[in-house]
């Protein structure tokens, strides 16, 4: 093995400042998609939704879709500059491993 560590999923990779920036915004806006998609949903199941309920969801709705671009956006970034595949991009736990300083439990 090279230099770079093993992590549990294997060997690991070294991956510069930028690209660990980037893999940590990556997982970030996975997880405000998922807040956003669960308030989302949250909100549908009100009845008798009020204005406010109405425009709430609304502006939720575009939050998640221009995250949801961003996420797209990155994972390009990571597969075309930083030459990671599209397995460890999908797999969260993979990306962690890959920038385990951003996550100390």
């Amino acid at each position: 093995m090279s230099s770079s560590t093993a992590s549990v999923n294997g060997p690991r990779r070294q991956i510069s400042e930028r690209g660990k920036e980037i893999i940590y915004q990556l997982l970030a806006a996975r997880r405000r998609i998922q807040q956003l998609t669960t308030y989302i949903n949250n909100l549908r199941m009100i009845y008798n939704m009020s204005d406010e309920h109405k425009t709430a969801m609304y502006q939720a709705e575009q939050e998640r879709h221009n995250v949801i671009d961003q996420e797209q956006r990155m994972e390009v970034i990571l597969v075309n500059q930083f030459d990671l595949s599209d397995a460890i991009i999908r797999d969260n736990i993979a990306l962690q491993s890959l920038v385990p300083e951003y996550f100390s439990y």
